[in-house]
């Protein structure tokens, strides 16, 4: 169908259209969390640096080498590990919300049923038919393609 109106290019476009539109609220939200991994792992080469400054500036024999070292090397991996926590909280929250939702969802009240046995029409309805057409127009992306002259239909279905 899309091919028979050469409609390719349009179809095309409007499909982008609906994926950028869906894909906008994962893009906001995983820049989010990166801004935040990012201001924690700044945060935490400022502090793991300052350490490093002040035991470099203690005096010689204060705490030996290899404890600096160690001290350093767990510093790194403890930020790294701290980052990788808080993502996966932030995942977790993500993960709670929509279990939040999908439960808010589970209390919406039902639509009527699709039979209403008092609201039934009678079993020989309809008595009569009609069907009338005034000023139809037939478009196809506001370009008109048919006008209709007026047309009335008008039957007994007795």
């Amino acid at each position: 169908t899309i091919r028979a109106f050469e409609e390719e290019d349009h179809f095309f476009a409007k499909n982008l259209e609906l994926v950028d539109k869906n894909a906008g609220p994962y893009f906001f939200n995983f820049a989010a969390t990166e801004w935040l991994i990012e201001r924690l792992e700044i945060m935490g080469a400022v502090v793991l640096s300052s350490s490093a400054f002040v035991m470099a500036l203690l005096p010689a024999g204060t705490f030996s080498p290899g404890f600096v070292g160690m001290a350093l090397s767990y510093g790194l991996s403890l930020n790294n590990s701290f980052v990788s926590s808080i993502q996966k909280q932030c995942d977790l929250a993500n993960k709670i919300i929509s279990v939040e939702r999908v439960n808010q969802y589970m209390d919406i009240p039902s639509e009527a049923a699709e039979v209403i046995e008092e609201n039934r029409p009678a079993p020989d309805w309809p008595q009569v038919g009609s069907v009338e057409l005034n000023d139809l127009k037939v478009t196809k992306y506001k370009i008109c393609m048919y006008r209709a002259k007026p047309f009335k239909y008008s039957d007994r279905c007795v």
